[in-house]
């Protein structure tokens, strides 16, 4: 294969990598994309690695506000049969304690988990909570919603 046929190369085809080359194509450009590994995706892959017939992504997490991703409108990846599940709970962590705190798509449950352990990151006043409104948009109702966790505090 002749390099002169590709206008770049892009290492890895995880999922950064199919975006890049992506945006690249839509520019007019010839990417060449390598991947090492026998499957493209990177964290984005679905496997069945505990019990068969159960299929999940090991590496997924933090979907909340992918809906409004340029990539994905940008793409056009619902032409190729793009989809999602954007589950309940996003991300959780455990501790050596037995505590956790879990980041639900819900921002109530999420005032609700983080001020178990601290009052102040739990309120929507905080600098955490301030990013969430922020990433999410004005018209967006989980914006909306964190102003329930104030009655909490």
């Amino acid at each position: 294969m002749a390099t002169s046929a590709f206008d770049c190369i892009i290492i890895g085809a995880g999922h950064n990598g199919l975006t890049l080359a992506g945006y690249m194509v839509r520019a007019g450009l010839r990417p060449l994309v390598l991947e090492r590994s026998p499957w493209i995706g990177g964290g984005c892959t679905t496997e069945e690695p505990v019990v068969p017939g159960f299929r999940f992504n090991l590496h997924s997490n933090f979907y909340i506000g992918l809906e409004s991703a340029p990539f994905l409108r940008d793409l056009e990846l619902w032409r190729s049969g793009f989809s999602y599940v954007e589950p309940p709970v996003q991300q959780g962590a455990t501790f050596r304690d037995g505590t956790c705190i879990v980041i639900h798509k819900d921002v109530e449950r999420t005032c609700a988990s983080l001020a178990r352990f601290s009052r102040h990151d739990a309120t929507p006043s905080s600098t955490c909570m301030r990013r969430g409104r922020r990433r999410c948009g004005r018209s967006s109702r989980r914006c909306s919603i964190t102003r329930r966790c104030r009655r909490r505090s």
